[in-house]
């Protein structure tokens, strides 16, 4: 009685579970399958490189290869993380747009 019902379903432009399903993994944008490998990806890294090393220690209790590929970390990222890069990015994009809509409206009122 069932394979009759989805018989006449199909016949009728219903899909079967496994079509529906097909149907459904094609309309999943590939945006969505690249953040899914990409997290799995994420997590393997976590699991199997990041993870042991930051808990493997020394017998003095330190984690020598999770401090040696901080020290790596920071001196390859540490020039991009600079106060004076900061005050000079967000004076680009914060603070001079700021004075310059202020000066504009300040001019428009007659100030």
């Amino acid at each position: 009685m069932e394979s009759e019902w989805r018989l006449t379903g199909r016949e009728c432009g219903h899909k079967s579970q496994t079509e529906q399903m097909s149907q459904d993994l094609m309309d999943v944008s590939s945006d969505d399958l690249k953040d899914d490998r990409d997290a799995e990806m994420i997590y393997q890294i976590l699991e199997n490189d990041v993870i042991p090393l930051y808990y493997r220690v020394d017998d003095k209790g330190v984690p020598r290869g999770w401090v040696r590929v901080m020290k790596e970390a920071i001196k390859v990222t540490g020039p991009s993380f600079t106060s004076r890069r900061m005050v000079k990015e967000y004076t680009e994009k914060f603070y001079r747009p700021a004075m310059e809509e202020g000066e504009a409206t300040r001019a428009c009122k007659g100030f």
